[in-house]
């Protein structure tokens, strides 16, 4: 009995250890075929994933454009810091590479004011940074729009490492990491949304569209991807230090438990 309740524990740590913290996920390849999916059709609250929205729509529009920033693109922006400055102008494309890339959410509602956002057949936006709660979609819709991007533009400057304005760095850690492709990239989080991101990426021998929403915090959806990577069959690839510590970790408890 007490060596059943052992490997019980056991196997309940490792469900544990292997579980996405993502409330909703998709995994589908560049025909919109499904490989995996979790609650995949689950409104939730999309956070930045709407600059990807604001850039699609922009696209259509002179780059070379210069856009002042207003002051009540800097207040409804609420950034910590952003190189960006009231009264001063940039192109299109500067303001697009600062959205997409460090997620700059006063580049976001400058670009907005420009562009017809409001209706798509993919999401509800009610504005452009993606700091509203109303801002939704769900993780099927988020893939298919991901798929319309894919060779555009808009996801070649997504997957860059920083901006021209200000040298700002990508929100995706996994960039320039060994073992990783990207040809799309956007996060999002807010305290309704969770941590979130869409991605095109290699996984499993395939160039495949990945959704995941709803995860624990901004650490967890890279965790979230990781482990849905693994499950493709993965295993040469970088992996934060930080995991390997908590893999190991939770191991050694494992043993104090046997014991």
């Amino acid at each position: 009995m007490r060596r059943l309740l052992i490997e019980l524990l056991l196997l309940l740590g490792c469900a544990s250890a292997n579980a996405l913290s993502a409330d909703a996920y998709i995994v589908e390849d560049l025909n919109g075929e499904v490989i995996m999916e979790q609650n995949a059709d689950s409104v939730r609250s999309i956070a930045s994933i709407t600059k990807l929205f604001i850039a699609q729509a922009s696209e259509k529009l002179d780059q070379d454009e210069l856009i002042t920033i207003e002051k009540d693109d800097m207040q409804l922006g609420r950034m910590r810091s952003t190189p960006l400055k009231v009264g001063k102008s940039y192109t299109r494309r500067q303001l697009t590479e600062l959205a997409l890339i460090s997620s700059d959410n006063v580049a976001a509602i400058a670009l907005g004011r420009s562009v017809p956002f409001n209706t798509t057949a993919l999401a509800t936006l009610v504005e452009a940074s993606g700091l509203n709660a109303a801002n939704q979609s769900t993780a099927r819709q988020l893939a298919a729009a991901a798929r319309e991007l894919y060779n555009t533009e808009v996801a070649a400057t997504s997957t860059k490492t920083s901006t021209e304005i200000g040298n700002r760095h990508s929100t995706n850690p996994l960039l320039t990491r060994e073992g990783w492709e990207f040809y799309l990239s956007k996060t999002g989080f807010i305290d309704a949304s969770g941590g979130c991101l869409v991605v095109i990426t290699q996984m499993g021998g395939k160039i495949v569209t990945v959704v995941i929403l709803g995860a624990k915090n901004t650490k967890e959806r890279w965790l979230d991807l990781i482990e849905l990577r693994r499950r493709m069959g993965d295993t040469d690839f970088y992996v934060p230090i930080k995991v390997v510590k908590v893999i190991k970790k939770t191991k050694k408890t494992k043993k104090v438990r046997k014991t």
